[in-house]
C-alpha cells in the first residue's frame, strides 16, 4: 500500500523524485475554517532537481479539476550541498573523531534556515549516538519530547557534546576557504 503523500502525489500529478534527495513528500498539515471556507494547507517537500513551476501548475489544475482554489503561500526551495564539497568532509570527519561513528553526509527532507544564507548547510546533533542513560525515553511518553513533539526536549549532555562539535566546527570552518582553497 502507498503511504498517503505518495498516493497524494501521485493523484496531483506531482509525484517527482530523484537519486539524490528521494521522492517528493506532500502532506495536508493545517485545516482551519475561515468564514465559510475551508482552508487545508500542505507541507510539500519536493527534490533539489524538481521544477518547483511545473508542481505548482500540476497543484492548481489538480485543485481546479475538483473545484477548490490553489494559493500559493511560501516556497522555501530546496538546499543542496554535494557530499563531495571539503567543507561537508570536513565537518563529517570532525563529528566522527569526536563522537567515535562513522556517519556519512546525506540529505534530509526537512527544512533549515541554511536556505537563507549563502554558501550554508545544515549540521545539526540528528544523528549524535544514543547514551546510555539517555532519559528522554522515560521522560516523555510517546508522542512526547521529540523534535517539533507537543513538551520537545532535549537530554542536556547531548547538547552539551553539541556544543563542543559546533565550537571545533567553527574553528575547523575558519581555517578553510570557501572558494576552493584552504586558508
Amino acid at each position: 500500500m502507498e503511504p498517503a503523500d505518495t498516493a497524494l502525489s501521485l493523484k496531483a500529478g506531482i509525484s517527482y523524485s530523484d537519486e539524490v534527495s528521494g521522492r517528493l513528500t506532500c502532506a495536508g498539515t493545517v485545516l482551519r475554517l475561515q468564514g465559510h471556507r475551508a482552508r487545508l494547507q500542505f507541507n510539500i517537500r519536493y527534490s533539489i532537481t524538481a521544477d518547483a513551476g511545473k508542481l505548482e501548475a500540476g497543484l492548481e489544475e489538480y485543485c481546479g479539476r475538483g473545484g477548490y482554489k490553489w494559493e500559493l503561500i511560501r516556497n522555501s526551495a530546496p538546499n543542496y550541498f554535494p557530499k563531495d564539497r571539503k567543507e561537508v568532509g570536513l565537518l563529517t570527519d570532525l563529528f566522527n573523531e569526536i563522537t567515535g561513528c562513522t556517519a556519512e553526509p546525506y540529505v534530509m527532507g526537512g527544512g533549515t534556515y541554511a536556505r537563507k544564507l549563502p554558501n550554508a548547510f545544515g549540521y545539526g546533533i540528528g544523528s549524535m549516538p544514543e547514551r546510555e542513560g539517555d532519559m528522554a525515553g522515560v521522560l516523555f511518553r510517546k508522542g512526547h519530547g521529540g523534535a517539533h513533539e507537543p513538551d520537545e526536549g532535549l537530554d542536556l549532555e547531548k547538547l552539551l557534546s553539541a556544543a563542543k562539535i559546533y565550537t571545533m566546527a567553527m574553528l575547523a570552518l575558519n581555517e578553510c576557504d570557501f572558494n576552493g582553497e584552504e586558508a
